[in-house]
């Protein structure tokens, strides 16, 4: 897994910019009301957003709902929602599922 500062994902570079990227799985680890993702619209075009399979876990359902719609608006390539407590987070997810980028608390705005 790959731990990346927010400035990678920007259009000007990172991962899902470049062209021969085909997907770039990414995890929100809390994903609370999707901020880290609100400002995608700006900083990533339409094509680098359409890279991105987009994986959100958080503990709150009304959190986890309002990211998903903020996800549908951007049109990634996948998005998927989870909740539930960071003690099941095995659980919920896919066995094996390895991400390329997320953002622990300490990369958050």
């Amino acid at each position: 897994m790959v731990h990346l500062p927010e400035e990678t994902t920007r259009r000007s570079g990172g991962p899902v910019s470049t062209p021969d990227t085909a997907r770039v799985r990414w995890l929100d680890l809390a994903c609370g009301r999707g901020q880290i993702i609100l400002s995608l619209q700006d900083n990533l075009s339409p094509v680098a957003r359409a890279r991105v399979e987009y994986w959100a876990y958080d503990l709150n359902q009304e959190y986890a709902r309002e990211t998903r719609k903020t996800a549908e608006r951007l049109a990634f390539a996948s998005f998927e929602t989870k909740v539930g407590d960071l003690s099941d987070f095995y659980r919920i997810l896919p066995p094996g599922m390895l991400f390329d980028v997320h953002y622990p608390d300490e990369h958050r705005p």
